[in-house]
C-alpha cells in the first residue's frame, strides 16, 4: 500500500490565502496551516503533497511531489530511489511496466527528457492499485503543472501510540471542512477484496 501517512487535510493555497488577506478576510494558507499542524504534540510528521497531471511519453499521468514540513513522510519506494533533481522521475510499477522502462531509462515528460530513478507506489487513491502515478521533486512538479492542474494537501502522520481516530476528530474540530471521507488513505481495490 502506497500510504505513509494517516490523514490528509485540505487547505487553501498560499496564493488564495494572500488574495483573501488583501480583501481583509483573514485566511490561513497551506504553508502556515501545515506548520501549525506540525506543532500538535500528537503529530509525528507533516508534508505538503503537490499533485497535478503531466504527460509521460504521450500519456496523461497523475503526478505527486512531497515537500517536508516536519519529520519525514516518505514515498513507498519499490526499486531505486525517490527523485531529487529537476530531470528525475519515479514511476508507479504498473506505469513503468506499461511504458517498458526501469530505473536508468529515460522518458519524455512534457517535452523534456527525464531519467527514471525508481518505482514508487503513489499515495493517491485515484490511480488503480496505487501503481500508475509518478513522483517528482516539488520544484519540478510545480514547474511542469500550471493553474488548475496543480493542487496541494497537507499529509499528516501521527506519532506511534496515538489514538488516530481521536487525533483526527481533534484536527477536524480545529480545521472544519479540511478533513473529509477521502482524507484517510485507503488500500487499493485488490487488497480491499482480500479483507
Amino acid at each position: 500500500f502506497g500510504a505513509n501517512y494517516d490523514l490528509s487535510v485540505e487547505s487553501p493555497t498560499d496564493a488564495l490565502a494572500g488574495l483573501s488577506a488583501r480583501s481583509h478576510v483573514r485566511q490561513q494558507g497551506i504553508t502556515d496551516r501545515s506548520r501549525q499542524i506540525a506543532r500538535d504534540r500528537r503529530v509525528g510528521a507533516v508534508a505538503i503533497q503537490g499533485s497535478g497531471t503531466i504527460d509521460v511519453d504521450g500519456d496523461p499521468v497523475l503526478a505527486a511531489s512531497l515537500r517536508q514540513v516536519e519529520g519525514r513522510v516518505r514515498p513507498v519506494v519499490r526499486s531505486g530511489r525517490a527523485p531529487v533533481g529537476r530531470d528525475e522521475i519515479a514511476l508507479g510499477p504498473a506505469l513503468a511496466r506499461r511504458l517498458g522502462v526501469s530505473p536508468g531509462n529515460r522518458v519524455r515528460v512534457m517535452r523534456r527528457s527525464m531519467v527514471v530513478v525508481g518505482t514508487v507506489l503513489d499515495s493517491s487513491s485515484t490511480t488503480p492499485n496505487h501503481a500508475e502515478g509518478a513522483l517528482l521533486s516539488a520544484a519540478t512538479l510545480r514547474s511542469l503543472t500550471a493553474g488548475d492542474s496543480y493542487y496541494e494537501v497537507v499529509l499528516v502522520r501521527f506519532r506511534p501510540g496515538v489514538d488516530v481516530a481521536e487525533a483526527t476528530r481533534a484536527l477536524d474540530h480545529r480545521y472544519p471542512f479540511g478533513i473529509m471521507d477521502e482524507s484517510r488513505p485507503t488500500p487499493p481495490p485488490a487488497l480491499r477484496n482480500i479483507e
